[in-house]
């Protein structure tokens, strides 16, 4: 029976013969030295680890991996290309990425003292989220936005008539985007909302959806989309969206944790817009009378320059970058969002205000208004759509709304200058 210190640094033979075990076939046994998969595993105890056999891990099984010259004895949550996310039942947040190459085998037995117990396969956290999700929405009448779960502060907020509840550490209840989130949020329990796990990961930066390592240099957001779930990487978080469960996880890495939360609510509200007969647009909204008018543009075309003149007038701007407009049976409308751009202090209200025009912006030395031809209308608004651009599933859905969207309201374009003389052509 060979044994191998858990968690402790041992010489490269041991390592060798180790691996050299597991591609014989023979299983080998590990001591425990921590308890970070306490209570199912302790200090002291013994756990038989056999090799995989060509059988890929299944989430919930308890692996065995190597990184830096240690044995970990950790549970699996999820695989993603190139990579597994492993996190110890007691532990606080998950594993740094941990390389499929690494892992040696899983772990099928235990043992304490004289007894000797086969381990179980035990819900993973999508699962119990789930149950914990489906239990929430059967009890209508209760209140689990001051449930902790884990220790977890439960946060609802309602984006665009979208409800989207929070979990999140409680030592994360003073983020500046939470503050800034104040007038979007909803007391007691919505209903059916979007759930979303938020943890902090120490260590990142992970390997790339490829497989590829990831450095500082080439590292950008990196979106995944499929049928059956959302997927985005960072440079400082990670997560996964499951349509079907409305249910997903967030991990946070060491710094900008404001920053972080930001841009995943944004990829995730961008893909729930686009079901929900909604767009997110890079753009700048200014509210006259009751009634929105939506500036938009590439990068540079003047959206934070129409908002700073707006401003000055005393006009009601909600946004100088980013908006959301929806389709709804009395027409479409602008939406607020607690998301910064240029200017922070412009967001400042959560309601939603009629469409009274949309305005692709050129800067001039004169100022004009003229009708949009409708293909090349389209074809701008589409290319100032974020998160979508290496998505051509998503295009195409958000095409017939885009096209819908210029044929109802039409389309200008407005060229103007370093003063808010274009506001008399409006």
């Amino acid at each position: 029976m060979d044994i191998v210190n858990n968690h402790t640094q041992y010489e490269p033979s041991a390592a060798i013969l180790l691996k050299t075990a597991m591609r014989e076939g023979r299983p080998c046994w590990l001591r425990v030295a921590t308890n970070s998969m306490a209570p199912l595993l302790k200090i002291g105890d013994f756990v038989q680890v056999q090799p995989l056999a060509g059988n890929p891990p299944k989430p919930g099984e308890i692996l065995a991996y190597q990184r830096d010259g240690q044995t970990v004895v950790h549970r699996l949550l999820a695989h993603y290309p190139g990579w597994l996310l492993t996190k110890g039942d007691r532990s606080a947040c998950a594993d740094p990425p941990v390389s499929p190459e690494g892992v040696i085998g899983k772990v099928v037995w235990v043992k304490r003292r004289d007894t000797l117990k086969p381990v179980a396969v035990t819900p993973t956290l999508p699962q119990r989220l789930r149950s914990r999700a489906d239990r929430w929405r059967a009890q209508l009448g209760s209140a689990p936005h001051s449930y902790r779960w884990r220790r977890k502060l439960s946060i609802s907020l309602r984006l665009c008539d979208l409800p989207i509840m929070l979990l999140l550490p409680t030592e994360l209840r003073s983020l500046d985007f939470l503050e800034a989130c104040q007038p979007w949020r909803e007391e007691g329990s919505p209903f059916n909302p979007w759930i979303v796990e938020v943890s902090r990961q120490p260590l990142f930066m992970a390997p790339r959806m490829d497989g590829s390592p990831a450095t500082a240099a080439h590292y950008q957001l990196e979106i995944q989309a499929d049928a059956r779930q959302l997927r985005m990487q960072g440079k400082q978080f990670a997560a996964y969206i499951q349509w079907r469960r409305k249910m997903g996880r967030l991990l946070l890495g060491r710094r900008d944790h404001s920053g972080s939360m930001q841009n995943a609510l944004r990829v995730l509200l961008a893909y729930l817009l686009s079901e929900s007969n909604g767009m997110l647009l890079h753009a700048s909204g200014v509210v006259v009378n009751g009634e929105a008018y939506v500036f938009f543009g590439r990068s540079g075309s003047g959206k934070s320059t129409v908002a700073a003149l707006s401003k000055s007038l005393g006009y009601q701007v909600l946004s100088d970058d980013l908006i959301a407009l929806r389709k709804l049976p009395n027409g479409y409308f602008v939406y607020g969002l607690p998301f910064k751009g240029s200017h922070p202090e412009a967001v400042v209200s959560p309601g939603r205000y009629p469409l009274a025009g949309i305005f692709h912006l050129q800067k001039s030395d004169e100022v004009t208004l003229s009708p949009l031809q409708p293909g090349r209308a389209v074809g701008q608004l589409l290319s100032c759509l974020p998160f979508f651009h290496q998505d051509s599933h998503a295009m195409t859905r958000m095409l017939p709304l885009v096209s819908d969207l210029i044929l109802g309201c039409g389309g200008y374009e407005l060229s103007f200058r370093a003063d808010a003389s274009f506001w008399e052509l409006l």
